[in-house]
């Protein structure tokens, strides 16, 4: 282990900051990744091609006029891939938009089940506000469905930029110092500093913001007398988990590898290495070696690293989209610090310590002065429980035992090019019919060379009938032919896809118009929904292992108070402003899940779902026998409104003043209190079941569980307000007998019987000793437990 040792004036050492460690040499190390590189792409040369001229039928890139069967014949670009590709893009984006958050978190504890709403809630607002979360949606959508593959990278990034601080002020006064206004300028403007006079007249200081950071300040005057401050400051730009979508090529791992995560016996078919591809302009190299994270490069290496220029040779898959688009590559910058380099982050399994065991390392490596950048053990970059790399991905085909899935581009290449060759034919007849070849006599007076007619013209012959002839070309049976072929290609392109009418909302043509009703559409359309519901599960995985990884990271790099604003937030009762303690709101272990399909993600079929439910739960049966009560058709209606993009808040009240709290069940509520914090929720099992729960748990041994005695309070406050429910229902039930009694009043002519149950407790406020419980019971296990 290396380390860099500092020590002050009195020789105490007050610093102690590692470099990369490692018994290696960094010229083999450079090497050897760049070694790896060059197998790893010698090794899917012939794939690169294939997926580069696939890429290009999508793109509908021709070169505008073939020259067969003769010059200038059709060569047109059909649209049936790009069609077919663009719709299940654009379905996955809107499957996965429809739901925020993208994943929910699940305790693995019970304990940390009050902390999966703020777990979700700070990722999504890390995934959309604080990043573009959704072009990563529509960069891993389009890899997944053209590549077959989709491979984001998810590190935790911390840049700093140096900003300049301006600030225009009224000028001075006649009789005002400038120290006394500058003064109260700073004040104001940075309270939390600590500032220091540089100058004795006051027009330069010294700033020191609370995180330690120095800067300075300088005042200036204009033209026109007013004050000017002026200074530069290093600010924090971004701090968090971000997300970056790697393009096919700019992923590399071994042949025959079947993911990229860490092999061993428990995923046999990991890949021994992964090597990621970007190009940083040599100003990102500077800045990142004079902030230490790259700590092996010397001033001998930065001069190499300046001469140096990325040229990108081997990229000829971009190269060729550059020919293919018409794009001129950029010619190589005058200014030094604007040229790229190839980088390459590679994580490797090594042995580190020559004691025959391999453990997971990190190399950056540069490509073109073949240098190290930085060595690191893996889990100290990206720590998590079981350790993994930063890595998730996604096949739309799985293929067993590979990485590399089968993409729609390649799905659709056959009958692609079937359809253009089918195409291109009728069009060619076409031609032929309208522009056919003729004959002539050889002694006739027409001149032997080849002559091309245009509408309207004459050409002078002794006898035109028997001095030339044209064929005739029939071209009914050509385009039969072709209509036909283009029909049996259409549908097998349908049922490869299962994106036929029927999954476009229409009725197949020739079908009987009975199935144009919306119970039939519906059904149908349910039977070609297994390979999409599939297709969409797969990418669904993939943000589970992002989210997954963003909470480790949430974990271990947060800073320890974060606040953050929900966005989009639906309920305008609930505060949007949040905080989140790491070691108090995310420790724990946490798994991912989601709840979108295929129907979920439609918001018509979510519409009429609902609808559905509501025609059901809403009759007067299920009122009657108490399976549907108030609160659950208000919290019903508020999701059918929210169906419709609407805030039915707006439009609706709540039946009673909790209807929006959701239902829990008395262990969720204990282990609420046992964790300190008040349950907020109605009981899932009724008022009576619940507080039946409640005063069997106080009589049991767990209650030595509430070690505290505001926990034994706070279980005390809670069973009060259970009780009170009870009470509530009770009083209900005896209106209702007692209006049926009398001809249908609904309280009778006394009226409701008087509320004797004990109020809510208040903040600063103490209970009474005895506690209000249905059928008695529990309050004597309370106080000898308090």
């Amino acid at each position: 282990m290396a380390e860099q040792l500092e020590f002050d004036e009195q020789g105490i050492r007050r610093n102690r900051r590692r470099k990369s460690e490692g018994k290696f040499k960094n010229e083999d190390i450079a090497n050897r990744v760049v070694d790896f590189v060059k197998q790893d792409s010698d090794a899917r040369v012939d794939d690169t091609e294939l997926r580069l001229q696939r890429y290009a039928k999508f793109r509908m890139w021709t070169d505008g006029g073939d020259d067969w069967p003769w010059e200038g014949s059709s060569d047109i670009g059909l649209p049936d891939i790009m069609t077919d590709v663009l719709s299940l893009e654009d379905t996955l984006h809107n499957a996965v938009m429809s739901n925020r958050p993208i994943a929910n978190a699940r305790a693995v504890q019970k304990v940390n089940a009050d902390k999966e709403d703020l777990v979700d809630d700070l990722i999504d607002t890390q995934m959309f506000v604080e990043q573009q979360g959704e072009k990563a949606v529509e960069e891993a959508a389009s890899a997944f469905v053209m590549d077959g593959v989709t491979t984001a990278y998810v590190p935790w990034v911390r840049e700093d930029r140096k900003v300049s601080i301006f600030r225009s002020y009224k000028g001075l006064e006649p009789n005002e110092l400038p120290i006394e206004k500058f003064t109260a300028i700073l004040g104001q403007e940075f309270a939390q500093h600590q500032i220091f006079q540089l100058d004795e007249q006051g027009w330069d200081w010294e700033l020191i913001d609370p995180e330690g950071q120095k800067f300075g300040i300088k005042f200036y005057t204009s033209k026109d007398g007013e004050i000017e401050m002026i200074g530069k400051q290093s600010v924090r730009i971004y701090d968090g988990p971000k997300i970056i979508m790697k393009e096919y090529e700019d992923v590399l791992c071994p042949p025959r590898s079947a993911n990229l995560r860490i092999p061993g016996p428990s995923n046999p078919g990991g890949a021994t290495h992964v090597i990621l591809v970007d190009h940083p302009s040599v100003d990102e190299i500077q800045r990142l070696v004079k902030s230490d994270f790259y700590d092996l490069v010397s001033t001998k290496d930065m001069k190499r690293i300046l001469e140096g220029s990325d040229n990108q040779t081997e990229e000829e898959v971009k190269d060729q989209k550059d020919v293919f688009q018409g794009t001129t590559k950029a010619l190589e910058p005058d200014d030094d610090t604007h040229k790229t380099l190839t980088r390459y982050l590679c994580f490797d399994v090594y042995d580190l310590d020559k004691n025959g065991e391999n453990i997971d390392m990190m190399w950056w490596v540069l490509k073109e002065p073949k240098l190290l950048l930085k060595a690191k053990v893996m889990t100290e970059m990206y720590p998590a429980d079981p350790p993994r790399r930063p890595l998730a991905e996604a096949n739309l085909i799985p293929v067993a035992g590979r990485r590399e899935g089968i993409g729609l581009l390649e799905m659709l290449e056959t009958t692609h090019d079937l359809k253009k060759q089918i195409f291109d034919q009728g069009i060619d007849a076409g031609t032929l019919q309208n522009m056919p070849f003729g004959f002539y006599r050889a002694t006739s007076n027409i001149k032997p060379e080849v002559m091309r007619m245009l509408p309207g013209d004459m050409m002078p012959l002794s006898d035109p009938q028997s001095d030339v002839h044209f064929p005739n070309l029939s071209a009914n049976n050509s385009q039969a032919f072709t209509l036909n072929i283009m029909s049996m290609a259409d549908a097998m392109q349908e049922k490869l896809t299962v994106r036929g009418d029927l999954q476009l909302g229409r009725v197949p043509i020739g079908r009987s118009s009975a199935l144009r009703t919306s119970q039939n559409l519906q059904s149908l359309m349910a039977a070609g929904e297994a390979r999409p519901e599939r297709i969409l599960r797969r990418f669904m995985m993939m943000w589970i292992e992002i989210f997954a990884q963003i909470h480790e990271l949430n974990q271990h790099f947060l800073p320890e108070q974060k606040k953050f604003r929900i966005m989009g937030i639906t309920d305008p009762r609930k505060d949007p402003y949040r905080e989140v303690e790491v070691l108090k709101d995310l420790k724990g272990r946490f798994q991912f899940d989601f709840s979108v399909n295929v129907l979920n993600a439609s918001k018509i079929a979510q519409q009429d779902s609902l609808e559905k439910l509501m025609s059901v739960y809403s009759t007067e049966l299920m009122l009657t026998l108490g399976i549907s009560t108030p609160e659950t058709i208000y919290r019903m209606a508020l999701d059918w409104g929210r169906a419709h993009g609407q805030r039915p808040e707006k439009y609706i009240n709540e039946p009673s003043p909790d209807a929006s709290l959701p239902p829990i069940l008395a262990e969720e509520a204990l282990t609420q209190i046992m964790g300190g914090q008040m349950p907020q929720g109605t009981p899932m099992e009724g008022p009576q079941q619940h507080m039946a729960k409640l005063q069997q748990f106080i009589q049991s041994d767990q209650m030595a569980f509430m070690d505290s005695p505001g926990k034994i309070t706070m279980l005390r406050t809670y069973m009060s307000g259970v009780a009170q429910r009870i009470k509530q229902e009770e009083i209900a039930k005896a209106a209702g007998v007692q209006g049926q009694g009398s001809g249908g009043s609904a309280q009778g002519a006394g009226g409701p019987p008087p509320d004797t149950s004990q109020p809510q407790v208040q903040d600063n406020e103490l209970l009474d000793e005895s506690l209000p419980t249905a059928g008695g019971g529990g309050n004597g296990a309370l106080q000898g437990a308090q």
